[in-house]
């Protein structure tokens, strides 16, 4: 009787083994899985911190072009080149106040070109993209944020149209 609880015993052991070595592996898929999908929501994290800053940067630039017509109200938008435009800060009797330069900028890891661009508008006065006149009281301007993430290059755009409020 021995003899039999013996080799009982020995069974045993060895399936206990086996069953440690399935759990381990179990537990080791399981943290693998876990970090992949940590990875994977901070990489996501990661892309909507990036968009949303992005996206202050675009409306800051849609913001600064209308500040700069807004403080001027002289300022004719019918002789605006169009051409890419960066923004600069400058002091003007001891006031922060904001200036276009044709460029684009760099901020941080991303670059901001504000795009200046004549409207059409049709003969009932609705803007089109191609044929009818340029209306010179009218301005298209465009902020495209652009920046690296994930070997991509991501892009965002804001658009608004401007026009010489002083002449409505």
């Amino acid at each position: 009787m021995n003899k039999i609880l013996k080799i009982h015993a020995n069974h045993q052991f060895g399936f206990s083994v086996v069953e440690i070595i399935i759990i381990v592996l179990i537990l080791g898929l399981g943290f693998l899985t876990m970090m992949q999908f940590y990875k994977l929501a901070l990489s996501k994290s990661r892309s909507q911190q990036n968009e949303t800053q992005a996206s202050y940067l675009a409306s800051a630039g849609l913001e600064a072009v209308r500040q700069i017509r807004d403080r001027d109200h002289d300022w004719d938008i019918s002789i605006i080149p169009d051409q890419d435009y960066q923004i600069i800060k400058i002091i003007e009797d001891e006031t922060l106040i904001w200036q276009l330069v044709a460029g684009s900028e760099t901020i941080g890891q991303f670059q901001r070109v504000i795009k200046i661009n004549s409207v059409n508008r049709d003969t009932t006065g609705n803007i089109v993209l191609t044929d009818g006149n340029i209306d010179p009281e009218t301005k298209k301007i465009t902020t495209t944020i652009s920046w690296h993430e994930a070997s991509q290059t991501r892009q965002i755009y804001l658009a608004t149209y401007l026009t010489k409020w002083t002449s409505y």
